[in-house]
């Protein structure tokens, strides 16, 4: 065996998007993600994986928590969205 090479890998399998929120992990990020129909809400976004979606470039198919359908989703631009849709993104009375 080459030196330096562990026969025992105790971190795989253990590190779940939890842990990698907690402890700053890269290429996590909680954004905004806004669906199709045009609802917006937070979603952990893994740059290069999908957890529990499907990938299509830049926009994934997954489940609309707001609107409770599956759609088309994408990031969403915070400072491109109407008054109601940041309204019920920052929960603004």
């Amino acid at each position: 065996m080459p030196a330096g090479y562990r026969t025992r890998r105790p971190h795989l399998g253990r590190r779940t998007p939890e842990w990698a929120l907690r402890t700053g992990g890269r290429g996590m990020y909680r954004t905004a993600v806004m669906c199709a129909k045009g609802h917006v809400f937070w979603r952990t976004w893994v740059v290069g994986a999908s957890l529990t979606t499907i990938r299509l470039g830049p926009r994934r198919i997954g489940w609309c928590r707001a609107g409770r359908h599956v759609s088309v989703l994408r990031r969403a631009d915070t400072g491109r969205l109407t008054a109601e849709q940041r309204a019920a993104l920052y929960g603004d009375g």
